[in-house]
């Protein structure tokens, strides 16, 4: 079995598949650690690394063909990448995403992430994430005719805004082990995220 994971920036897809991968003793490979090693070598940062690939196709070239062989991976696996749905013939196909100014806090807070552009703020942060999503997007839709925020492509859309990571491995186990059973509702929210078109005191009365 194979899982692919992409989702929002900021939205915990590595953190979950980390976690997700030793619950359920899957190998685990993020293209995303490709693509750092790959700006460390160019000695620029991540989102600069984006914008240089919109013409220089070889940056994609590279992550992209290390990517198509894991279709030929033997064990279970889970792949933490932008592209996986596409390029792996068959997987679980999972998105995650999360309010935005959430996902920035999440950057802004994070110390692991390295060789990555430094933000001196939240502000910063907020908008150098936007910019970043809509590079990859104008850059996968002209490359490849795909777009990667369109959540027709995924068989599972979760909004971890307000969801920690053992709660969402946890649903997702659940769901991957009756991957061949009943179907599951697509989209997964935490309820605090929703808000009441009408009054609960007026529709108690009733």
């Amino acid at each position: 079995m194979k899982i692919s994971i992409t989702g929002d920036l900021g939205s915990g897809k590595s953190t979950v598949a980390k976690q997700l991968s030793k619950d359920l003793g899957f190998d685990y490979v993020s293209t995303g650690t490709i693509f750092r090693e790959i700006a460390k070598e160019y000695g620029i940062d991540v989102l600069k690394l984006n914008k240089l690939a919109l013409t220089d196709t070889s940056i994609d070239n590279r992550v992209d063909g290390k990517l198509k062989e894991y279709n030929q991976h033997p064990t279970d696996l889970i792949i933490d990448s932008r592209l996986a749905w596409h390029f792996i013939d068959e997987s679980i196909k999972i998105y995650f995403e999360a309010d935005p100014l959430i996902a920035a806090q999440r950057v802004f807070s994070d110390d692991s992430r390295k060789n990555e552009q430094e933000y001196t703020d939240i502000n910063l942060a907020y908008q150098a994430l936007q910019d970043r999503k809509k590079t990859e997007i104008q850059r996968y839709l002209e490359r490849y005719g795909v777009d990667c925020d369109h959540i027709d492509n995924y068989d599972l859309v979760i909004n971890t805004s307000l969801s920690d990571v053992p709660t969402i491995c946890d649903l997702l186990a659940k769901m991957i082990a009756n991957h061949s059973g009943t179907q599951v509702a697509k989209y997964w929210l935490d309820p605090r995220m929703l808000y009441p078109t009408e009054n609960i005191r007026l529709l108690a009365r009733e």
